[in-house]
């Protein structure tokens, strides 16, 4: 699978680090910088796709903290 997304730069570090720490199956190839977001290109085998979002939603919420005011 690949996945396109633009990232924070603080973000990409943290996901970055996750994917090496756990020695998960994502390649991570990043491309332009673009209004001090990176262009970036996950590539992960198809077994790993429902891993996928749930890795992203923590990175966020490690980050930047729980959203506030989620669903009720």
């Amino acid at each position: 699978m690949k996945t396109k997304r633009l990232l924070n730069p603080k973000l990409l570090s943290h996901v970055v680090e996750k994917v090496h720490e756990d020695n998960l199956p994502v390649e991570i190839e990043m491309g332009e910088r673009k209004d001090g977001l990176f262009d970036v290109l996950f590539v992960y085998p198809d077994t790993f796709q429902d891993a996928f979002e749930p890795l992203m939603d923590g990175a966020f919420n490690e980050v930047f903290g729980p959203l506030e005011g989620g669903r009720d």
